[in-house]
């Protein structure tokens, strides 16, 4: 049994090391030793030696002659040594992540310096867990068409790549839909509810679930995927849509290299059908259009034994594994655009009637009418038009005149589609590197360590000159630390810990600019260019640059200062104590999961512009005899005629919660065919708050003093003096669910499975039966639908 001293070890490291969602990264590899006449051989001693590390584990039997030996994915042998028997040698065991090689031993009597050796593969059927899971290595996915590098391409134009994606390898499981960052459906059960893991650590991108790319690690540093579709054991919580565990590459003591890269161009690609190339070089006449498309996706790994001559000899104890891979593209663009004409910039409007929507019938006329005429008669809102449609230049808003001065002329005819812009160059980078090292203390002591980085940079050019339209560059930084600690107390008592941490920085910034040159003053943020919306009229035109805030239609930075991370530091500890027939797991898991916040969101104004300021108020009495044609948005802009104002103090906040999970299970060898799983799990996750209760919400029973006293109070949570002395909400404390599974050995070739279990907040409850893991009978939970 496990000493008050372990006991206090997994404490301190819940207390301290912020324990996260995890588990090992790690397969194993158990059976049952027993003499010629077929009993059992309790005590026996067992070393399990990984091939290519050298690395060795150590173990022992049970009372019951049953062992179980956790080990990294890898090829070992396995070792028997009891007195009174020939030494039992099996060679080339293959463990994959999550899953039990299961290896029965019949020892021989003799001398122990006698050996008996087998050396034939093993088959990697899974027989000892009643879950379903799949296991893919990179290796495999490389020679198969899914790790594309994204993208898409018209025959004018060209979408930004990405680069290669570990988790397409989904698409290679039954049941599975998977769209690079579109979100991932297991089992027709909720999209983007999956969990992600790195070497047994959380990795799941908590901003955004369906946004996978952002922090995820490289293909050429992964060794395999084990992907848990159903009846995950008790250690596994919170996640309906499946478990990916990442295994990535450790070094060994041999080393070993590679380079790759992946490309696309498209002289390798097919023509468009239908399509002659001589349409827009004539020198290309009869060929058909290619359009342009090139990516390129490189780099290089190496990983070995840390040997530094006459200081340290890292074989059979030290390694490292490196990678570095980079994604570019450049994409080359010409669009039309629509801008101002001259006469719109110099106030007349003279032509933006609509001639088949007349009004004379209802006494209007398609014209922009003065604001500042508006006058009631009888009660009814009248507004006069301006003579000729031209607005006098002392009625012209001299913020809109400066603000017009940035934006481009027009250089094509009409009101629309009028400003081509010139051919422009945008690119998008992505660097991808990672670093694990493998240490072996002793053959009972195991540490590894992993860190990642990826960065992706697009300037996200629009090749409009100036101000008005300026891009917030994609600059999103994530790095993903894991560090595993693995002791085997006694040859059947085991114990793992592990911390980790995830850093996921996104921001989007504008550039600089001084709002004093226009002539606007005190606005929160004045280092901003201003956001206008509203200016376009897809009959008449106005404004419509491309980048434009709402799709078009207007002028301003194309998105908003703001910049979020996610923080999350991760841990797990598990115990493994072989007793009998009985393979007992106790362990907890904990998450905890900032979101800090930093932006000026509206703090540099956001105008909206209606052609209603300019139109016939009479049309709002009209109703559907009136389909709304006088007033033009442009018109009002240059007026200074503001619809409404979104404006907003600049914003500092950190949301956050926490989850923690506690489990038992056991895995009951009833007979050497049949194994049952059972096991029970507790969770309790908090509720997203704003760690100094900064996030208000309203009241609409109590008065606000702010409107007059009226109703719709702003209250913030909390207790004292300007808080709500209240709780928004609470969390829920009865959060258990059990899982129930078996697996049968038919034969060698066979497996028949089962299994029913519930999970809190993520999948109610799902059942399911297979033949040799193809699923013949499965249900989830109220809501939730199998294809």
């Amino acid at each position: 049994m496990p000493s008050f001293k372990i006991f206090r070890t997994i404490v301190c490291v819940f207390a301290l090391a912020v324990v996260a969602f995890g588990q090992t990264n790690s397969g194993t590899i158990t059976g049952t030793i027993s003499d010629p006449a077929g009993a059992v051989v309790p005590g026996a001693k067992i070393e399990v030696k990984n091939s290519d590390t050298g690395a060795v584990y150590q173990g022992g039997t049970s009372a019951t002659g049953n062992f179980v030996i956790p080990v990294p994915v890898g090829k070992y042998s396995l070792t028997v040594t009891v007195t009174g028997f020939k030494k039992f040698v099996r060679e080339n065991l293959v463990v994959t992540v999550a899953t039990d090689v299961r290896q029965d031993v019949k020892l021989d009597v003799g001398a122990v310096s006698d050996t008996v050796t087998i050396t034939a593969e093993a088959p990697l059927l899974k027989t000892e867990s009643g879950e379903l899971s799949h296991n893919v290595t990179m290796d495999d996915a490389n020679n198969l068409p899914v790790l594309t590098l994204g993208g898409g391409t018209s025959a004018f134009s060209s979408t930004f790549g990405n680069i290669r994606d570990p988790l397409a390898v989904a698409q290679l499981l039954p049941g599975v839909v998977y769209a690079t960052d579109g979100g991932i459906s297991v089992n027709g059960l909720p999209a983007s509810t999956e969990a992600i893991r790195i070497d047994g650590q959380d990795a799941t991108n908590g901003m955004w679930n369906q946004i996978t790319q952002i922090n995820q690690s490289g293909v050429d540093a992964i060794q395999e995927v084990s992907i848990q579709t159903s009846n995950f054991a008790a250690e596994f919580g919170q996640a309906a849509g499946g478990y990916f565990n990442y295994t990535m590459k450790s070094g060994t003591n041999q080393f070993h290299g590679s380079a790759y890269e992946y490309f696309v161009n498209e002289a390798f690609n097919a023509g468009l059908p239908f399509t002659n190339a001589g349409t827009f070089n004539a020198q290309k006449d009869g060929q058909q259009i290619r359009p342009v498309d090139r990516k390129n996706d490189f780099g290089a790994t190496i990983g070995g034994p840390i040997d530094i001559p006459k200081v340290y000899n890292g074989h059979d104890k030290t390694f490292f594994f490196f990678n570095l891979e980079r994604f570019q593209q450049t994409i080359n663009t010409t669009s039309l655009e629509t801008v101002p004409t001259l006469a719109y910039r110099a106030g007349d409007f003279a032509g933006t009637a609509i001639p088949f929507f007349p009004h004379t019938s209802a006494g209007l006329v398609d014209q922009v009418f003065d604001p500042l005429s508006t006058n009631t008669v009888n009660g009814v809102t009248t507004r006069t038009p301006f003579p000729g449609g031209i607005i006098p230049q002392t009625q012209l808003d001299p913020v809109a005149l400066n603000i017009q001065k940035l934006i481009p002329l027009p250089n094509l005819p009409g009101s629309l589609n009028n400003y081509a812009l010139p051919t422009y160059s945008d690119y998008q980078h992505t660097t991808n590197w990672s670093v694990k090292l493998d240490h072996s203390l002793s053959p009972t002591i195991k540490i590894s360590g992993y860190f990642s980085r990826i960065l992706t940079f697009n300037p996200n050019f629009n090749g409009v000159p100036g101000v008005v339209e300026q891009p917030s560059a994609t600059n999103n930084a994530s790095s993903t630390t894991r560090i595993n600690y693995d002791q085997t107390l006694t040859p059947t008592l085991l114990l793992h810990l592990g911390v980790g941490y995830l850093y996921t920085f996104v921001p989007s910034t504008a550039a600089n600019f001084d709002q004093t040159t226009l002539g606007l003053k005190g606005y929160p943020d004045p280092t901003h260019f201003p956001n206008f919306s509203g200016l376009y009229d897809f009959f008449n035109g106005g404004v419509n640059l491309s980048a434009g805030p709402f799709g078009g239609g207007g002028i301003g930075p194309a998105g908003f200062e703001q910049n979020v991370w996610d923080e999350k530091p991760t841990a797990n500890a598990n115990l493994t104590w072989v007793k009998n027939n009985h393979t007992f797991k106790f362990g907890g898991e904990m998450l905890i999961e900032g979101f800090p916040d930093k932006g000026n969101d509206r703090a540099n104004g956001n105008f909206n512009i209606s052609y209603t300021s300019t139109g016939n108020p009479v049309e709002n009495t009209l109703g559907a005899q009136a389909p709304f044609t006088t007033g033009f948005g442009y018109a009002s802009f240059l007026l200074g005629q503001v619809d409404n104002l979104n404006i907003n103090p600049p914003v500092q906040s950190k949301l956050g919660d926490h989850s923690l999970g506690f489990y038992a299970q056991d895995t009951w060898k009833l007979t050497r065919k049949l194994t049952l799983d059972y096991g029970l799990r507790y969770d309790f996750q908090t509720y997203l708050k704003e760690q100094y209760g900064r996030m208000p919400d309203t009241v609409f029973n109590v008065p606000n003093p702010g409107v007059g006293g009226l109703n719709g109070a702003t209250l913030f949570e909390g207790y004292g003096g300007g808080r709500c002395n209240c709780q928004f909400s609470h969390n829920y404390p009865f959060a258990f669910g059990p899982r129930v599974g078996f697996a049968y050995q038919i034969d060698t070739k066979t497996v028949f499975r089962g299994g029913w279990g519930v999970q809190y907040s993520a999948q109610p409850n799902n059942a399911f039966l297979s033949y040799n893991d193809t699923v013949f009978y499965a249900v989830s939970g109220p809501g939730y639908g199998l294809p």
